[in-house]
């Protein structure tokens, strides 16, 4: 009986503050494993793996972001280097940051990839280097529009993150610059936002579709169910950079190179069916809701032209709807990852033509 108070004072904080589902186990860090990257410990070895990486990189230099306050290139980045004085970033970074067991690696410096000898700082990348039982893989953390970044090592709730600072352009590419503090983890390969508690969503359809670019940006709609069924319309530069040919007579004013968004309508290099195979379509269904996407913004933008977009619109949890605009498909971190693997679909999965009757009923 002695049991019973305690179970109605129990009922009472539940009414009261409200009784939350248990929570997810606890983080568990992977065993370590034995890696290429353990051994590097000065700046000439980190330098040398760099360069054995990618021909890009064949003169990268590691190099302290301080040495870029003099230059012309990053004048408007006056925060980045407040920042940098504030605490100094290490010029590269270890760490198991996707939790395989196997150590990664961050560098921060100058790539020096199309400029002479003359140049004392020719630009600036930030490249995380993660590493797996298959080898090593790159993915940038600078960009277009992430110029410069000061990147530090963090430890949340056991996760090891990076923690970056850099300039961001205003939602819509018009505006004032800010600069941003993002913490990052690796989902899926890919570096994206952390979230420490992702709250799950039920994804009832997702659609994908791309904008033109000044060139040969693919151009196609993947439309993809909750229980994987798709459709994946190609309608150029998917299989080719070759401009794909035209469903029916051409007049001059529609032609491509004076009006972009005609291609869905003239071009069309195939439409498609397909099943989604159970592990990607979890995986990118899991990678969206970990991106918190209903926080997203409905638009992202760069100050720049000629760049691709994407609109990404899901329907979730009975019938509600998000859509996102990213014109030059950088909005977040995550937007790109989830980009990569939705592309990646189109060539990883098996696909069926669709008859052209149905294409002309669709």
């Amino acid at each position: 009986m002695r049991s019973l108070p305690v179970f109605l004072f129990g009922v009472f904080v539940c009414l009261l503050v409200g009784c939350k589902q248990a929570s997810e186990p606890a983080f568990v860090r992977a065993s370590h494993r034995p890696g290429p990257i353990d051994s590097l410990a000065s700046d000439k070895e980190v330098e040398a793996f760099v360069r054995k990486q990618d021909t890009l990189l064949r003169r990268f230099k590691l190099r302290p972001v301080s040495d870029y306050e003099k230059t012309e290139l990053f004048y408007d980045q006056k925060e980045v280097f407040g920042q940098v004085r504030r605490v100094k970033p290490p010029l590269f970074i270890r760490g198991d940051f996707d939790n395989n067991g196997y150590t990664d690696l961050v560098v921060s410096g100058d790539a020096r990839y199309g400029c002479t000898d003359t140049l004392s700082v020719c630009g600036f990348e930030s490249i995380l280097f993660l590493q797996s039982a298959k080898g090593t893989e790159k993915r940038y953390l600078s960009g277009w529009f992430r110029d410069l970044l000061v990147v530090y090592p963090v430890q949340r709730n056991a996760h090891n993150l990076l923690d970056v600072f850099a300039i961001q352009s205003a939602p819509t590419g018009r505006g004032p610059q800010t600069l941003t503090h993002t913490l990052l983890t690796v989902q899926e390969g890919y570096p994206i936002e952390y979230n420490p508690s992702p709250e799950p969503h039920q994804i009832e359809k997702l659609v994908f579709a791309t904008d033109p670019c000044f060139g040969t940006c693919p151009i196609f709609t993947l439309t993809v169910q909750g229980d994987g069924r798709a459709i994946f319309r190609a309608d150029a530069y998917n299989f080719s950079d070759e401009p794909p040919k035209a469903t029916r007579k051409v007049r001059p004013q529609e032609h491509p190179e004076n009006n972009y968004n005609l291609y869905r309508s003239i071009y069309n290099e195939g439409t498609y069916k397909g099943t989604i195979r159970k592990a990607d379509l979890e995986a990118v269904f899991s990678l969206l809701n970990y991106l918190d996407f209903i926080r997203l913004r409905d638009e992202y933008a760069v100050g720049a032209t000629d760049l691709p977009g994407a609109t990404l619109t899901i329907t979730y949890d009975g019938g509600k709807v998000k859509r996102i605009f990213d014109y030059g498909k950088t909005g977040t971190y995550g937007l790109q990852a989830l980009y990569k693997k939705l592309e990646a679909l189109r060539y990883n999965q098996k696909w069926t033509p669709r008859p052209p009757e149905s294409r002309k009923q669709r």
